[in-house]
């Protein structure tokens, strides 16, 4: 009996038992991200006056900036606000701690997810010709903190290489070039005026020290989800991830990858339920769910 999950497949299969319903839009998650998305800057500005210890500051920071990120997740998946004049800002105020423009976050994910869905033991997956797995190199010596050279290196050399890359030169893509490139110029003057006005130790602590904590958080994500470490037999390269549930709380179910792949647009809280569903219709499933602890051995 094949291991290999058919995501096409499993999805016509599973969406006639999901009431249309389900899939309603979950605008609370996008105002309850404002208010994180303000209480960052609060935190930051106590701290800043050092009213807040500098390395407390840094540690809350980084837990929220990478819930913020994947709250933007959700919202750029169109599963928390319909119309883009209701998102767009937020998601550009949250970039600005991610790094990364959210008009061509959408444009890079797609591909990622058309990727994974024709993915299988036969046929490797497809990206946009840039190298997106960060530096294997890095991985060996550093461990989980490649992420902090990923998001500060490799991020900005991709935005900007897909800026002048004359690959894309439809009118479509030149449009979204022009979106990249006015979200990515608000990204780097934040960065610069924060470098420029910051102490030099509060800006280690306050941008350097919030990006790392929150790149380790990431990492656990970023290196177990789609990891050649964990393949068993032929199943798809995409996994699936346990955690406490005060994490997945946390993390807006980010670990139930597989089952976002299915269902990219779902609101994260239902994910849970396409995890039930699963287990009830496909045993397979157990190949590519793991403990995160058990994931992050086996790679690491």
């Amino acid at each position: 009996m094949t291991t290999e999950l058919n995501y096409k497949k499993i999805r016509d299969q599973l969406s006639p038992e999901l009431e249309k319903s389900f899939f309603n839009r979950n605008p609370l998650l996008g105002y309850f991200t404002w208010l994180v998305f303000i209480s960052y800057w609060v935190i930051y500005y106590f701290a800043m006056n050092e009213t807040i210890p500098l390395l407390l500051a840094a540690i809350v920071l980084g837990i929220i900036a990478e819930f913020l990120s994947m709250a933007n997740h959700d919202i750029l998946h169109g599963s928390v606000f319909k119309t883009r004049w209701v998102y767009l800002p937020l998601t550009v105020c949250i970039s600005t701690l991610t790094l990364i423009s959210p008009d061509f976050w959408r444009f890079w994910h797609d591909f990622h997810h058309k990727s994974v869905d024709r993915w299988t033991s036969a046929q490797k997956p497809y990206e946009m010709g840039y190298e997106t797995n960060g530096y294997p190199a890095l991985r060996k010596l550093i461990g989980p903190l490649e992420l902090l050279f990923y998001k500060v290196i490799h991020l900005t050399k991709t935005q900007i290489k897909f800026i002048f890359d004359r690959r894309y030169k439809s009118e479509k893509n030149i449009q979204l070039k022009i979106q990249t490139a006015w979200q990515f110029t608000i990204i780097f003057s934040v960065k610069i005026i924060l470098f420029w006005i910051l102490p030099f130790k509060q800006w280690l602590f306050l941008e350097l020290g919030a990006l790392f904590v929150q790149n380790l958080i990431s990492n656990v994500f970023l290196v177990t989800q789609h990891a050649v470490n964990l393949k068993k037999n032929d199943t798809v390269q995409t996994f699936s991830l346990r955690f406490p549930k005060w994490f997945n709380i946390y993390s807006l179910y980010l670990g139930h990858h597989v089952e976002h792949h299915l269902f990219p647009n779902l609101p994260s809280h239902k994910l849970p339920e396409i995890r039930k569903l699963m287990k009830i219709h496909y045993p397979q499933f157990e190949c590519v769910e793991y403990d995160v602890v058990d994931a992050l051995k086996k790679i690491y």
